[in-house]
């Protein structure tokens, strides 16, 4: 008869846990976004969970800025450091994937999202230069923005044809490229 009580108080205690969680967990996701438990969580709680693993370019070996290759040296770069967090496989914002080379070609659901060619005309350039607190702006209002140095990166990568594998020795990148390139790098 005693531990009636007891069993009772436990489950009302865990009930209340849990509740008390989910409206935490609830109130978290409307605050922060629905993956702010996940964002940086280690690689292999995101590998159980079934989430992208961002890349760990820390076991890469380094290259000079001249053998680099195009997309995944330099480009992919940049759209990692502002971009791959909302547009990767694990979480697909506007259908639009900027993790890979052909992701970056397709585009999303409002199209084309680079221009060979043609930086102007490009809708990743175009949403970097809008007004800060414009809605369409990217990367969102919050989140770490793009230098001068990456932009022009990036509009030289586009005007350049949206070179993938050829270095930027061989695509005779021009010196304030490579020199504001390496500014941007984190080693």
């Amino acid at each position: 008869e005693r531990a009636a009580p007891r069993t009772v108080a436990t489950g009302l205690l865990a009930g209340t846990c849990l509740v008390m969680a989910l409206a935490a967990h609830a109130g978290g996701s409307l605050t922060h976004g629905g993956d702010y438990l996940t964002e940086h969580a280690p690689a292999f709680v995101r590998r159980m969970m079934g989430l992208h693993v961002p890349r760990d370019r820390s076991r890469e070996p380094l290259t000079t800025i001249a053998e680099r290759q195009a997309f995944d040296g330099v480009a992919l770069r940049i759209l990692e450091d502002h971009c791959t967090s909302c547009h990767n496989p694990g979480k697909i914002k506007g259908q639009l994937r900027l993790d890979t080379y052909e992701g970056v070609l397709e585009g999303g659901q409002s199209g084309p999202v680079v221009l060979a060619g043609d930086a102007g005309a490009s809708a990743v350039l175009q949403r970097v230069h809008l007004p800060l607190d414009e809605e369409k702006h990217m990367p969102p209002k919050g989140m770490e923005q793009l230098t001068d140095d990456e932009i022009l990166v990036l509009t030289w990568w586009i005007e350049a044809g949206l070179p993938n594998t050829e270095t930027l020795r061989q695509l005779k990148a021009p010196p304030e490229i490579r020199v504001a390139f390496s500014r941007s790098l984190p080693e």
